[in-house]
């Protein structure tokens, strides 16, 4: 991977000095003089930056030019490594596409493509961080990225040659009957449209896209409510009290499940949980997916879990499988619990076909069911929907509403709780 850094031409000057861009890939390095300069006082080498002092203000504009002049160098790079399919040794950089070798001015750059535009925003999406979140790119959305382009580049070797200017509402029907024909379900060719419009925001926001067609209203595909359960407390506990000691494998799958039923975590997370997480009562942890830090108490039953695995393992819990493993295993674990082989209906949507089917509840419980439990035992509990946010990650009460499963009946228990409460303080008042 090249890496592209700043360094002062003349570091010991008592003056300003010009600044060299210096990059380095595969034991090769070559310089270019940029125009800028600064007093080797106010340059910060470790970060690479300037500092904000008395005598220079100026330093946040001086350290976007420096960014600016940076990511021009390594969109160059990237694009000759995806015309090419190869990265260039540095002095084919320096000669296909700089025309001045002393100064970082003008670039020679092919005519930026939709599949050209998505690879290098799919390359970048590696190190850079997400401009809505602050926040750095997780591995899933590279993954959603990529399986985007994949399904855009065979749609495209089949009947269109796409690039921009062709991105219209045509194209949009001809994309979904062909997702539809693959029997995607409608939440998955929503998904893919959604990624697609990512990338020409960026490619027009970069002004690389100037056709915008796909900002109609009618250039989108609606998702429908996904049928997924959870486990309420009942159910948990007859799912803790299964014995399973005959099967090591599934005892540990069952108590690495019911770890997640009681952090909230997702899977990435609780699967990952190491000693240092564990700071007396409580675990803390930075999720994957978010980078938030959350503090979470540990559940009597879990407490129980984590005595039951003490000097076994660093973290006295089970040890990770994958999640594909582990979703294969709970369908073997909830088979034992009686309480979870009832029936369940489920509707979902593959294509223009609705698919009514019944299945058993022990068959839809998934790694991500133990998260929505967590969730949703709590709010039935009437723990406050606000610090449930705060630990599931939600950044409205609308999502979290919808991510949460509970049904009228529950509705109702629930207010029936609220009134035993408002007349027991009215009776004691």
């Amino acid at each position: 991977m090249a890496k592209f850094n700043f360094n002062l031409r003349y570091p010991n000057a008592d003056c300003e000095t010009p600044l060299n861009l210096v990059i380095r890939n595969n034991n090769e390095k070559t310089v270019f003089l940029t125009d800028l300069s600064i007093h080797p006082k106010n340059w910060n080498a470790k970060t690479q930056t300037a500092r904000e002092t008395k005598t220079f203000r100026d330093a946040v504009n001086f350290n976007t030019e420096l960014e600016n002049i940076r990511n021009n160098y390594k969109s160059a790079f990237l694009e000759f490594k995806v015309i090419h399919k190869r990265q260039p040794s540095l002095i084919e950089f320096r000669e296909y596409f700089i025309k001045d070798a002393e100064n970082i001015t003008q670039i020679e750059t092919p005519k930026e493509t939709l599949f050209t535009f998505i690879e290098k925003v799919i390359e970048q999406s590696k190190t850079r961080t997400n401009r809505r979140t602050g926040k750095t790119f997780s591995v899933n959305t590279i993954k959603v990225f990529n399986q985007c382009n994949r399904l855009l580049t065979e749609f495209n070797k089949k009947k269109y040659s796409i690039d921009f200017e062709n991105i219209d509402l045509d194209f949009f029907h001809d994309f979904k009957a062909f997702m539809v024909k693959k029997e995607y379900s409608q939440n998955t060719i929503a998904k893919h449209f959604i990624t697609l419009k990512s990338f020409l925001n960026e490619a027009t926001e970069q002004g690389v896209n100037k056709n915008l067609a796909y900002k109609s209203k009618r250039f989108s595909a609606p998702q429908v409510e996904v049928e997924s359960i959870f486990l309420n407390d009942l159910e948990l506990t007859a799912l803790y009290n299964v014995d399973l000691t005959k099967n090591l494998k599934l005892d540990r799958v069952r108590d690495l499940f019911l770890t997640g039923c009681y952090t909230g975590l997702r899977f990435s997370d609780f699967s990952q949980i190491t000693p240092k997480s564990i700071k007396g009562p409580n675990i803390e942890i930075t999720t994957q997916k978010t980078n938030e830090t959350v503090i979470i108490p540990i559940h009597p039953r879990l407490k129980t879990i984590m005595a039951k695995y003490k000097g076994k393992y660093a973290n006295s819990l089970p040890p990770s499988i994958s999640n594909q493993n582990m979703n294969g295993y709970l369908k073997d674990v909830c088979k034992e619990v009686e309480c979870l082989k009832v029936d369940i209906n489920k509707t979902s949507k593959k294509g223009n076909l609705t698919i009514n089917e019944t299945v058993k509840k022990h068959d839809l419980v998934t790694t991500h069911t133990a998260r929505r439990s967590f969730a949703t035992n709590l709010y039935l509990q009437g723990f406050p929907s606000i610090n449930i946010m705060k630990l599931t990650g939600h950044r409205t009460e609308k999502s979290f509403l919808k991510y949460i499963k509970i049904t009228p009946k529950d509705n109702a228990d629930k207010l029936l709780i609220h009134w035993k409460k408002i007349n027991t303080k009215l009776k004691i008042s």
